[in-house]
């Protein structure tokens, strides 16, 4: 068994900070300002350079989505059409598939439409309304009492 040595993970400042720092620092503070303006210009292009990254990235992501929207929307749009729109009939012998009426109208006897043939018509008399049957207004239900007390 052979072990590998685990190579250990950059930290995110190893690249920005380290290489433009010489090994003795200057004394003088005026270079070490210099050295700080040279590390923050450098860091901040860093960061512009990741941010436009990012935001490519953010937009091809933006137009991928928005087609797989569309190609659903497509694909929505055409199962629908299959399944509610017009259909052609593809087949010549369709068409006799559905004339049930027109056999049952070939099947049944003919009748004569001749005077003679049809039953006579009963005038129609309209008959009067049913009579009310209510019992008369002075009498007391046996059921109610009019008195307030007894409620």
């Amino acid at each position: 068994m052979s072990r590998r040595a685990a190579k250990p993970l950059p930290s995110p400042a190893e690249g920005v900070c380290t290489p433009s720092l010489p090994e003795p620092l200057p004394d003088e503070p005026a270079v070490l300002k210099a050295l700080l303006r040279a590390q923050q210009h450098a860091f901040a292009a860093r960061e512009i350079a990741h941010r436009a990254a990012l935001e490519a990235r953010e937009a091809e992501l933006q137009k991928a989505f928005e087609a797989r929207i569309l190609a659903l929307y497509e694909h929505l749009r055409l199962a629908r059409r299959r399944l509610f729109g017009p259909s052609s009939e593809s087949h010549a012998g369709q068409g006799w598939l559905f004339d049930e009426a027109e056999a049952l109208i070939e099947s049944a006897p003919e009748v004569s439409d001749a005077p003679g043939c049809r039953p006579p018509l009963r005038p129609r008399v309209r008959r009067p309304p049913p009579r009310a049957t209510r019992p008369p207004a002075a009498s007391a239900s046996p059921c109610r009492s009019s008195s307030p007390a007894s409620r």
